[in-house]
């Protein structure tokens, strides 16, 4: 059944939560001041924030880490439960960062304290401008309400364990997390929190490890893994979390193989392919019975899983990723990628860039891992035939599905594709 759509309002409402008067007073200042439409309510405490929300729904809540009472991540907990279509950002100092950890598992994002107005304004603009791809309040509470992405266990076990050596290298971690989208996703997210400062966005895992250093990412994982106690994912049928990772990987490595992409996109665009299946965990976390219907049907029909998506439920999940990853302040290229993974429109310009080498990795990796390693080297479909042609691949192709065969065969026996 096709979810109805509901209007968007053009008013964006943004509740304040602290108890300082001069933190509330700067916030508000700073959203009230601009020609967006923000609709600013504040609150003192997180019994009041609380109270305010039974009322009246609101887009976004941005609270305080330290409260009296109620702290900020007990609040976004709540906030979690009872309006999962919120969004959820923490505003912390550095010298909470041990505490505002425990706000990892609840935020969408954190906010440096005092927070600049800029990077205020461009975290709130940036989750409010992906609205348009949501085009139901169901959907948008589903996805409010999944904030950690079910780790594959092998790969946790072994960051655990590569986190627990006295020597352990940032490098080899970012190995580990570069083999699940799952906690690479988590782990970009913290990073690119302005809590955390970096000078700019990144979509390096090794990057990521780097800054946030061994303890924060262990502590990070260890959340991920108290939260994916119960995961089920693996119990949906025809994607279970090890087929899930063999595509994503699949594609992430073809990406460094697409002619014409330059050196310099080669790591966002890995990471971009990485990531671009995590509406599949969504959705399928979120309302298991409706994804494995979704799923059956797909495969009944032989359509792309895409399609019957966007006819029962108004949307896919390359725009449940795309709006998952934005709330949690990926870098935009990545989110319009992942966005855009399944468009065929026709190619402006001749320089290949990221949302187009991920939909071609993608478009490879699902082929070739349809069709086993000993399926033709040849693009059958007459609309994938001109889309590819028109964004002169068409010839290119083929090579790249003959490595990927080799891929998948030489490492067929190994933890990279293991099934």
């Amino acid at each position: 059944m096709t979810l109805p759509p509901s209007p968007h309002a053009e008013t964006v409402r943004v509740l304040l939560v602290a108890d300082e008067p001069l933190v509330l007073s700067g916030l508000t200042r700073i959203l009230r001041t601009q020609r967006s439409p923000w609709e600013v309510q504040t609150a003192k405490s997180g019994a009041e924030a609380l109270r305010i929300l039974a009322a009246q729904p609101f887009d976004f809540i941005v609270s305080d880490m330290r409260m009296p009472e109620m702290d900020g991540a007990a609040l976004l907990e709540r906030v979690r439960t009872k309006y999962p279509r919120t969004i959820r950002i923490v505003l912390s100092g550095f010298a909470e960062r041990e505490s505002a950890m425990r706000a990892v598992t609840v935020a969408h994002q954190f906010l440096h304290k005092p927070c600049e107005p800029a990077q205020l304004l461009d975290t709130l603009e940036r989750a409010s401008s992906l609205y348009h791809l949501i085009n139901t309040e169901e959907l948008r509470a589903r996805i409010g309400s999944v904030v950690v992405l079910p780790p594959a266990p092998r790969v946790y076990q072994a960051i655990t364990e590569a986190i627990n050596k006295p020597n352990a290298s940032a490098g080899a971690i970012a190995q580990i997390l570069e083999r699940d989208p799952a906690l690479c996703a988590k782990v970009l997210q913290v990073a690119n929190s302005a809590f955390f400062g970096l000078p700019q966005r990144t979509a390096s895992a090794i990057r990521a490890v780097t800054y946030l250093g061994t303890e924060n990412v262990r502590n990070l994982v260890l959340s991920m893994e108290t939260l994916s106690q119960h995961n089920d994912f693996d119990a949906m049928g025809y994607y279970s979390l090890a087929a899930l990772q063999k595509q994503c990987l699949l594609a992430a490595t073809l990406t460094r193989m697409i002619p014409g992409l330059p050196r310099e996109l080669h790591d966002p665009s890995y990471t971009a392919a990485l990531l671009h299946k995590v509406g599949i965990l969504v959705i399928a976390s979120a309302s298991g019975p409706h994804f494995k219907l979704a799923v059956a049907k797909a495969r009944k029909e032989q359509r792309p899983l895409w399609r019957i998506e966007k006819e029962l439920f108004g949307i896919t999940h390359a725009e449940v990723g795309a709006y998952l990853l934005g709330a949690w302040g990926l870098p935009r290229e990545i989110v319009a990628a992942v966005a855009t993974q399944y468009d065929r429109e026709p190619a402006v310009g001749s320089e290949i860039g990221i949302a187009t080498a991920v939909r071609v990795a993608g478009f490879v990796a699902d082929q070739v891992l349809e069709t086993g390693v000993s399926g033709r080297d040849e693009v059958t479909c007459d609309l994938d035939r001109a889309w590819l042609e028109g964004l002169g691949m068409l010839d290119k192709v083929p090579t790249l599905m003959h490595e990927a065969r080799t891929l998948v065969y030489n490492f067929a026996a190994s933890e990279l594709f293991a099934a």
